[in-house]
């Protein structure tokens, strides 16, 4: 959609990043590649967050901040998957661009 930022990404049950795309990286401050195995819960406003999200599949507005503490508002929308046989979310984060 036109004047929105999309970034995706997917995590283990443990709040972990398994994967993500460039523009996850460019929204929240990574470089790319950098991102792997950091926690998700950096991003998302800490443990009890990613906990809440994960568990009650929250989807909606959320404040979330990159890797230099800039706060941003987004909306996310988690999705349960199976990697390997083993749980995993893939989050999709929309935040809309600035005129």
């Amino acid at each position: 959609m036109a004047g929105e930022y999309v970034a995706t990404v997917t995590v283990n049950r443990s709040g972990r990043i398994l994967s993500a795309d460039k523009m996850f990286c460019r929204m929240f401050g990574f470089k790319p590649g950098e991102c792997k195995w950091h926690y998700i819960c950096d991003c998302v406003g800490g443990v009890e967050s990613w906990a809440h999200i994960r568990d009650n599949l929250i989807t909606g507005d959320i404040r979330a901040h990159s890797r230099n503490r800039r706060a941003f508002r987004c909306s996310i929308a988690p999705a349960i998957e199976m990697i390997e046989g083993k749980q995993a979310y893939t989050c999709k984060f929309t935040k809309k661009q600035k005129h």
